[in-house]
């Protein structure tokens, strides 16, 4: 299994604020580095 870190409150507010104005999660993960699934799992959890 592979090692997992936590968003931080930077990357937080950038997810946040790019989903908000229509920005796809793929961009958004390209933009942070990160996986597509994970900023996918992340937004899901913020907008319930």
């Amino acid at each position: 299994m592979g090692n997992y870190n936590q968003f931080s409150i930077e990357e937080r507010s950038v997810i946040q604020a790019q989903l908000t104005l229509g920005f796809k999660p793929s961009w958004i993960a390209v933009g942070l580095g990160r996986s597509v699934s994970t900023i996918s799992r992340a937004s899901l959890q913020w907008v319930s």
